[in-house]
């Protein structure tokens, strides 16, 4: 897999973690001055859908609100889509890009100084900071836009890294995709606010585009225990089938250095609504629904970040999004393709 370096506020090494920290207000305002220049697009100024491409990757990020995209906009809110490659379409040429489907939607909800949690799209107007293309190969692989009113800035950045396509020697080779994502908070008024902020994610690991997600295939969601004394924690989602056990596995990864983070794992579609319901994701106290592990068929997952800012702070969330096959089930996918196909389609 590729490895890069990004920069989103200040230059970090790429690496798989989620970073919690306040910056002063020299440091935002060199954030600001840093994103000055646009990238020009050539589409319709309503269009928010935006593509992002990479190695044998795809994916899609509905920024609602955003113009200068490659489509209108579609789909759920935030990233909803990220497509990896297939060896069984090599038919003499380079395998179809994007044949596993591995998310339905990951993105952002906020409150400000208690009231409910909504999307970020309705903090204020969207604008278009950069889409382009980082590491040179001709297409674009990351998009960075905010959200702002009179008080708040929300600035969000997605970058996609996917693997090459498998070598004909190796045929469990390729196959993974990381998506590194940033979000970060800028209070811009004179008074200190309190903010409530959440990372919503609902993934559909290998999920057969045209097909849907085999019934037979078992989804599994659960905390990992930290490895660096409380400052790292973990949580991975996987699939599995009875005939061939683990399938694919996806990590999100995340620091947090300031405040505590609460989480919520689902086996259902209702965290948005709990979300906005004004909810807090502490499920610590709820053995019918804990936070530490869960399966079923639909999983989603959320964690959540409560902090305040004096004027002209900042608060930044850096995360990573790696999936990546169980080595030796490649050559298997077929199979399930095959039991997917004569099943109604689950999602």
């Amino acid at each position: 897999m590729k490895t890069t370096k990004e920069e989103f506020g200040s230059t970090r090494e790429r690496r798989v973690n989620v970073n919690a920290t306040l910056v002063n207000r020299k440091s935002v305002l060199g954030i600001l001055g840093g994103i000055l220049t646009v990238a020009l697009i050539c589409s319709p100024a309503n269009a928010s859908n935006f593509d992002l491409k990479d190695g044998a990757s795809t994916a899609v990020i509905n920024a609602v609100g955003v113009g200068g995209g490659t489509g209108p906009s579609s789909g759920a809110a935030g990233n909803n889509s990220i497509r990896r490659n297939d060896p069984t379409a090599n038919t003499g040429g380079l395998p179809t890009r994007g044949h596993l489907e591995d998310m339905e939607q990951q993105w952002y909800w906020i409150g400000v100084d208690g009231g409910a949690p909504s999307s970020i799209d309705n903090v204020g107007g969207g604008a278009l900071s950069e889409y382009d293309d980082v590491d040179g190969d001709g297409d674009n692989d990351r998009l960075r836009f905010t959200y702002e009113d009179s008080d708040t800035i929300i600035r969000v950045q997605y970058k996609l890294i996917g693997s090459e396509y498998p070598n004909p020697n190796n045929p469990n080779s390729g196959y993974a995709a990381t998506m590194l994502r940033t979000v970060e908070i800028i209070n811009l008024s004179g008074i200190q606010h309190e903010y409530n902020l959440f990372s919503l994610s609902d993934l559909a690991l290998t999920e057969f585009v045209g097909i849907g997600h085999d019934p037979l295939i078992d989804e599994k969601v659960e905390l990992e225990a930290s490895p660096a004394g409380g400052l790292d924690e973990r949580i991975r989602q996987s699939d599995s089938a009875a005939i061939v056990g683990e399938i694919s596995s996806a990590t999100t990864s995340f620091l947090a250095l300031n405040t505590p983070v609460k989480y919520r794992i689902v086996d259902d579609n209702s965290l948005i609504a709990f979300i906005e319901a004004d909810n807090d994701l502490d499920d610590s106290g709820n053995p019918t629904d804990p936070a530490g592990s869960q399966t079923g068929e639909d999983m989603q997952f959320a964690t959540q970040w409560d902090f305040k800012l004096d004027p002209f702070e900042s608060f930044v969330v850096n995360e990573s999004l790696i999936i990546v096959p169980e080595p030796g089930t490649m050559s298997l996918f077929g199979l399930l393709a095959t039991f997917a196909a004569l099943r109604p389609r689950r999602r």
